[in-house]
């Protein structure tokens, strides 16, 4: 054979025979995406866990800081060159209609199939959301503590109108939960744009102050105690001070709680997708996972502890709309 037939011979084999997987040698192809770049909330992402994947799949990450508004507000910042968005699951459909994310590929990310059904959806093939992490609101209290009468049972959001309670009783010291309590106490979804099921909710939140020690802010201690033996609260912060005090429960009321998720998206001409996609497979992993969840106070999204009704929950998707009149309406019954 001719030394020019050799050559075309060999550039042919290098372009579609085994020459062309010698690039792989040295790992996973992932088309030259050796760094991603994520933007998450404070809280989120320790880098203990990102030095893990780093180490793991040899592409560098680094993450933007960002901090949401006022409760309500759905302002996520926009950032050039993002590869990854971790958000409340609540935003991700203002940032969809924003036309500022991008649908996943379900095929690169098989630890979706694991996810718990409650948060996974009906995504198919192309979710626009992975969850990462998770808690849901109901009621915390101290066992053997409570009155014996009909109205003190904390399976239900009557228990803040109780009398034999009076006093000893919190509410969280935010109006989404507080009226999304009283919706549901009504049957109604825990989510409202409707002025007259608000101004009702009001009502039902003014009805209900009468018999409150006060409102306590999402995450301040302590949950219970202090002669405090019943409280609105978030699964996380409960089942962290049932965890120190054998005393203390926690459960989801009949009527219904809503459910939060953090959840990351892929954003909208990701530069780094294949790099994005291998991380969401990675955080998914049940220990990666676990340890995400941990140190965000959440839940991890294989399971749920057993104090968790799920059959109960609702996934938080205020849409904020009408975060103007929630404001004015909790300032009525914070100034009552």
């Amino acid at each position: 054979m001719r030394r020019r037939e050799l050559l075309r011979l060999a550039a042919s084999l290098a372009a579609t025979g085994p020459l062309a997987h010698l690039a792989a040698c040295g790992g996973p192809d992932r088309g030259g995406d050796r760094e991603l770049r994520v933007l998450a909330r404070q809280g989120f992402l320790e880098p203990a866990l990102l030095a893990a994947f780093e180490r793991e799949h040899g592409i560098a990450v680094t993450v933007e800081r960002y901090e949401l508004g006022a409760p309500g507000s759905a302002a996520v910042p926009e950032v050039p060159g993002i590869d990854l968005i971790v958000l409340p699951a609540a935003l991700a459909a203002t940032l969809g209609a924003a036309d500022r994310l991008t649908s996943l590929d379900a095929a690169q990310v098989p630890g979706l199939a694991d996810v718990l059904p409650v948060l996974r959806g009906a995504a198919g093939e192309h979710p626009v959301v992975a969850p990462l992490a998770w808690e849901a609101t109901g009621t915390a209290w101290i066992a053997g503590e409570l009155p014996d009468v009909p109205g003190a049972s904390p399976g239900s959001w009557c228990v803040f109108f109780e009398p034999a309670l009076a006093g000893r009783m919190t509410m969280l010291d935010d109006p989404r939960e507080v009226f999304g309590a009283m919706l549901r106490l009504r049957g109604h979804r825990g989510c409202a744009d409707d002025a007259s099921l608000l101004q009702q909710a009001r009502d039902d939140a003014l009805a209900s102050r009468a018999f409150l020690r006060g409102y306590r802010a999402p995450g301040a201690a302590p949950v219970l105690g202090g002669g405090v033996v019943v409280a609105q609260a978030r699964s996380g912060e409960a089942l962290r001070a049932a965890a120190a005090d054998a005393r203390i429960r926690f459960g989801i009321p009949k009527e219904g709680g809503p459910l939060f998720a953090e959840v990351a998206a892929l954003a909208a001409g990701a530069p780094h997708p294949r790099a994005a996609h291998a991380f969401l497979d990675y955080i998914l992993r049940p220990e990666p996972n676990a340890a995400f969840a941990a140190a965000a106070g959440r839940h991890p999204v294989h399971a749920a502890p057993a104090a968790i009704q799920l059959d109960r929950l609702e996934p938080a998707a205020c849409s904020g709309d009408a975060a103007t009149l929630y404001d004015r309406l909790w300032t009525e019954i914070q100034s009552a």
